[in-house]
């Protein structure tokens, strides 16, 4: 059965519409999708940045108080401990060395365990 020129051009034009609305539709999804790609990743960005903020904070928190508790103890504390000291980033490390500070007779024994780092 053939189909009269009205029935083809509407055919045609359901056609072009649905090919339309597909593509505008693509359109909006990709650039919502982009929007909230960029959206998600700042979200992620700003977490990892407080983290890492939280996490050196932290350091230079043990770090200051290794270094009171040694200057309290053993004043003066010479500047390679202290450079030392200042490039121990690892929390457990620091607190661990901390621990050897409440109780050590000598600045050297702190010394050599800051060395075997």
């Amino acid at each position: 059965m053939e189909q009269t020129m009205a029935e083809q051009l509407f055919e045609r034009g359901i056609e072009q519409g649905m090919e339309r609305g597909d593509a505008q539709g693509f359109e909006r999804g990709d650039a919502h999708g982009f929007e909230r790609g960029i959206e998600q990743g700042m979200e992620r960005g700003i977490e990892q940045g407080r983290e890492q903020g939280r996490e050196q904070g932290a350091v230079q928190a043990n770090q200051a108080a290794l270094l009171r508790l040694l200057e309290s103890r053993f004043n003066p504390v010479p500047e390679t401990v202290v450079n030392r000291i200042t490039l121990t980033r690892n929390l457990s490390r620091l607190d661990s060395l901390f621990e050897k500070a409440l109780n050590a007779d000598t600045l050297e024994e702190i010394d050599s365990e800051i060395n075997d780092s």
